[in-house]
C-alpha cells in the first residue's frame, strides 16, 4: 500500500494525455485510458476494424459502433482517482458528496456507508445514530494508511437506474453481473445468487493459478527475446567481419591509384589557390566600400541627432564631398566564376562486387566470398560474389 501511495500520481495518470484520469476505461489487454483519449487515439489509428494499444502495441477490436463509453470502467483507477484527491493537500474540494453533491474542503467519509459527506451531510448522518449506529466517520484530513486501504477496497454501488445508493454485495451466477439486494428481487428474481465477496474469494485462485500459467510463458518469451538479442549480436559481429573484407579488397584496388590521386589533389589545391586569391582580392575592395559607406552613414546620423548645429554646419562639406565620392562609385558586379570539376579518364563505374541476402539460417562455416584470388585493377569492372551455404546444406 505504501509504494502505491508513493506512485500514485503516476498510477492515476492516462499514458495518452498525461494528466490526471477522466472516465477511466480497460481494454481487452488490460490497459486503462481516458474513455476520450482512447477514442481519439483509436480514429485516428485505426485499421480494419482494430487499432492498436498505445501501451502494449496489442491489436483491440473497435467496441460495437464505436462505442467506448460501454467498454468496461476501472473500478480500480476510479478509487486511485478520490485516494489522490484526499492524499493532495487542498484538493479534497474535488470530492463531491453522495447527498447533495456539494463540494467542501472539509469532507468525511463513512467506511460502512462506502461514501463522502459534506459537513452538513455528515451533521445529519451523525443524527441519525440508531440507524448508523458502529459506523465509522472520518475526516478526509485525518486519513491513515490503513483508511486508504479501505477506501480503495470499497465496494462499488449499483450502476442500475434508481440502484445508485445501493451498494453491489452479491454476484448473480445465471448472469455474471455483480448486482444490489434491490436487484435481486427486481431483475434477477429466482436466479442463482451468491455473495460477492465469497465468488471473489473462490475466484481469486483461478486467478492466481491463470497469473502464474502467464508468468511461465513469460519466461519463455524472455528466453526468445534473448536468443533474438544473440541473433542480432552475432549479426553485427559477422557485418563486421564482411566489412573488414570489403575495406581489404577495396585497398588492393587504391594502391594502384594512390599516386595519380595525389598528383590530381595537388593539381585541384593550387587551382584552388589561385582562384581564391583573385576573388579575395575582389571581396576586399567591395567590402572597403561596405565600410566607408556604413561609416559615412554613421557618421551622418551621429551628425544629425547627437551633435550641435555648429558641427553640422562644420562638417556639412566634408560629409557632402564624401557622398558624392561614394555615390560616383560604380557598383562593381560580381564577375567571378569558379566552377572546379574533376573529369576521370574513363567513365567505367569501379565495383568491388554484390551483396547478396538469403533468409534462413545459414552456414557461416560453408559460406564463401568468391573473387578475391583476381587481380584488381583500376578502372575494370570486376566483382565480388558471396555464397552463402544453410545449415542443411552439405
Amino acid at each position: 500500500m505504501e509504494s502505491l501511495l508513493v506512485n500514485l500520481r503516476k498510477q492515476a495518470t492516462c499514458s495518452i494525455c498525461l494528466d490526471t484520469y477522466t472516465e477511466p476505461k480497460t481494454i481487452s489487454c488490460l490497459h486503462t485510458f481516458c474513455c476520450e483519449c482512447l477514442e481519439k487515439h483509436a480514429r485516428v489509428s485505426q485499421k480494419h476494424g482494430k487499432f492498436r494499444c498505445p501501451e502494449c502495441q496489442a491489436a483491440i477490436d473497435l467496441s460495437e459502433g464505436n462505442r467506448f463509453d460501454r467498454l468496461p470502467n476501472s473500478f480500480f483507477h476510479k478509487s486511485l482517482l478520490s485516494l489522490r484527491a484526499v492524499r493532495q493537500s487542498g484538493e479534497a474540494s474535488s470530492i463531491t458528496c453522495y447527498q447533495c453533491s456539494a463540494t467542501n474542503p472539509q469532507m468525511y467519509y463513512c467506511f460502512d456507508c462506502g461514501r463522502f459527506m459534506c459537513p452538513d451531510c455528515f451533521n445529519a448522518h451523525d443524527l441519525l445514530k440508531k440507524s448508523f449506529q458502529g459506523h465509522k466517520v472520518t475526516p478526509v484530513q485525518d486519513f491513515k494508511t490503513e483508511d486508504y486501504e479501505a477506501l480503495l477496497r470499497r465496494k462499488p454501488f449499483c450502476s442500475q437506474e434508481f440502484h445508485e445508493r445501493e451498494i453491489t454485495r452479491f454476484l448473480c451466477s445465471q448472469c455474471q453481473v455483480c448486482i444490489c439486494q434491490i436487484c435481486i428481487v427486481t431483475d434477477h428474481q429466482n436466479h442463482k445468487v451468491v455473495l460477492l465477496d465469497k465468488a471473489a474469494h473462490e475466484e481469486k485462485d483461478n486467478i492466481i493459478s491463470g497469473a502464474k500459467l502467464i508468468k511461465k510463458m513469460e519466461s519463455e518469451l524472455q528466453e526468445v527475446i534473448k536468443q533474438f538479442e544473440e541473433t542480432i549480436s552475432k549479426l553485427e559481429s559477422n557485418m563486421e567481419t564482411a566489412k573488414r573484407s570489403v575495406k581489404q579488397t577495396a585497398e588492393q584496388m587504391i594502391t594502384n591509384i594512390r599516386e595519380r590521386e595525389r598528383e590530381a589533389l595537388e593539381s585541384l589545391e593550387a587551382t584552388r589557390v589561385s582562384r581564391l586569391h583573385k576573388i579575395n582580392l575582389a571581396k576586399q575592395e567591395v567590402e572597403s566600400l561596405v565600410k566607408q559607406i556604413n561609416q559615412a552613414a554613421q557618421f551622418a546620423e551621429n551628425l544629425v541627432q547627437r551633435t550641435s548645429s555648429s558641427d553640422i554646419m562644420q562638417n556639412k562639406e566634408t560629409l557632402k564631398t564624401k557622398f558624392e565620392e561614394l555615390l560616383r562609385v560604380e557598383v562593381p558586379k560580381h564577375q567571378q566564376t569558379t566552377f572546379i570539376k574533376f573529369t576521370a579518364t574513363s567513365q567505367k563505374d569501379l565495383k568491388l562486387g554484390f551483396i547478396e541476402v538469403t533468409e534462413g539460417t545459414a552456414n557461416a562455416a560453408k559460406s564463401t566470398l568468391e573473387g578475391l584470388d583476381q587481380t584488381f585493377q583500376a578502372c575494370v569492372k570486376q566483382s565480388l560474389r558471396y555464397v552463402q551455404r544453410h545449415l542443411e546444406e552439405r
